[in-house]
């Protein structure tokens, strides 16, 4: 059987955190051109389910904001998730409310396939992102220069601020993304099962947010787990959450780092193809593997 390849050439629109179409090429802050940095940032750090956060005062300048963007630009993970799934429906006895027995049906999601790739070779090596852009939150977005964006920030009186910086790989990865659906749903295994399935791909970037928060007490709690636990049993959430909401004051500009990779996404779907069509014969399940 011949081996599953890319298929055309038709270029796709990249899935930018940030419109790059809207972005002057005099926005655009290369690696080669940044301002210089020279130490590194002593801004205290912490992990909020996988993002680096600080809330340290040291970032409430653009210079050490910029130092401390700098310092944590290390390249962000990439993985690929392929799952396969179909839907079951049982019939269950049970007892009502009165003890009398009765059948009711339930759908349960049955995994046939899971497969877990770590493209993170194909980004390139630490401190080697391309460059950096900055663009409004606003609908449409307005471009701005990323000193811009940490100015806004530096500036604002909010007890509740932020600012983040998302790390992006330039590949097309929904184009990848549809091509590897395509070859897992064209084995021919999943014909003689007699069931329809439902197939999943995605990517997963980690280790690709940088947030910097407001300074204080009330900026650290306001994020903190339990303190939100505490205030849903309570219900203090009532009078708490809308006035977070109101007093919450994201930076109304993004930021945005985009890291090149070390081959185009084709190449790197011409390599893995082969590998992925062959495992699905198999249908593996918690299945990882570097890409190769």
């Amino acid at each position: 059987m011949a081996q599953p390849s890319f298929q055309g050439t038709q270029e796709f629109a990249l899935p930018h955190y940030v419109n790059l179409s809207v972005v002057p090429a005099e926005y655009y802050c290369y690696r080669d051109k940044a301002p210089f940095v020279g130490s590194r940032s002593s801004a205290k750090t912490e992990l909020d389910d996988g993002e680096l956060v600080t809330y340290d005062p040291l970032c409430n300048t653009s210079d050490e904001l910029w130092r401390f963007f700098m310092t944590h630009l290390t390249k962000p993970t990439l993985n690929l998730q392929i799952a396969v799934s179909h839907v079951e429906v049982h019939t269950v006895r049970y007892k009502d409310a009165n003890g009398h027995m009765r059948t009711r049906q339930e759908h349960r999601t049955i995994s046939d396939m899971s497969m877990d790739f770590d493209f993170s070779g194909y980004v390139n090596p630490d401190f080697e992102w391309n460059f950096i852009v900055a663009s409004s939150n606003s609908v449409p977005p307005i471009p701005v220069s990323f000193q811009a964006a940490l100015d806004e920030y530096c500036n604002m009186q909010s007890s509740f601020k932020e600012i983040s910086m998302q790390k992006q790989v330039n590949w097309d990865l929904s184009a990848f993304q549809a091509e590897i659906t395509r070859i897992v749903e064209s084995h021919p295994v999943w014909r003689t099962t007699g069931y329809s399935h439902t197939t999943a791909v995605e990517w997963r970037l980690g280790k690709n947010v940088i947030t910097v928060r407001a300074p204080g007490k009330l900026s650290s709690l306001s994020h903190n787990d339990c303190v939100r636990c505490l205030c849903v049993v309570s219900c203090l959430c009532i009078v708490a959450w809308p006035l977070y909401t109101y007093l919450h004051k994201p930076s109304k500009n993004k930021l945005m780092a985009m890291w090149e990779s070390a081959q185009p996404w084709q190449v790197a779907f011409n390599k893995n193809a082969p590998k992925i069509y062959q495992l699905t014969a198999s249908k593996p399940k918690g299945y990882q593997a570097n890409a190769i």
